[in-house]
């Protein structure tokens, strides 16, 4: 849903203008539009909850330089 939204170039200038502070924004990809309303819970078809909180949360924190407490982290979608 994302794509051609140019989101990266869009944080950039709201944080180069002050308006947002720098943050790090990922945009996990799913699998269907079906699955949209499943995004955060736990399905017998799809795991993302799960997924989220013991796999992507953890790689992010390993791979950047995150602030790894709950009050600095957002979800949304």
């Amino acid at each position: 849903q994302y794509e051609g939204l140019d989101i990266d170039r869009r944080l950039d200038r709201l944080i180069a203008a002050g308006h947002i502070q720098e943050m790090i924004v990922v945009i996990p990809q799913g699998r269907s539009a079906t699955l949209v309303n499943t995004w955060y819970t736990n399905t017998s078809v799809e795991q993302w909850r799960t997924m989220f909180f013991t796999e992507l949360l953890p790689q992010v924190d390993a791979t950047y330089r995150t602030i790894p407490e709950r009050t600095a982290r957002g979800v949304v979608g």
